[in-house]
């Protein structure tokens, strides 16, 4: 998806193989949680809503998640970057939030 606008990161953000297979799916769920994270540090964008939901996510990198074990396993993959990305001090930390019993999205602390 074109933006038309350039965020530099530094490449160990990109860095989450440890932690979690470099698939298409995975490396297009990085890039939009970086895109995000960048979009909320930056004090001149008026997007200030920490809380990133999962269906928005799956929309935004055209993953289909219908499936409940794919998107129980896409949730944890997510989990899993946000935990490279703490560890790395890239944030501060994030949270699940739930609506119900059901996981909507990350809350996340930069």
């Amino acid at each position: 998806k074109v933006s038309k606008q350039i965020a530099t990161v530094p490449i160990q953000r990109l860095q989450t193989k440890n932690a979690v297979r470099n698939t298409d799916s995975v490396i297009k769920m990085r890039e939009y949680l970086i895109k995000r994270i960048e979009l909320l540090k930056n004090k001149h964008n008026n997007i200030c809503n920490p809380h990133i939901t999962y269906d928005r996510i799956f929309k935004e990198c055209q993953i289909d998640a219908s499936i409940k074990m794919q998107s129980s396993r896409y949730k944890e993959q997510i989990s899993k970057i946000l935990d490279v990305f703490v560890q790395q001090g890239y944030i501060k930390g994030y949270e699940v939030y739930k609506s119900g019993n059901r996981k909507v999205g990350v809350k996340v602390a930069y």
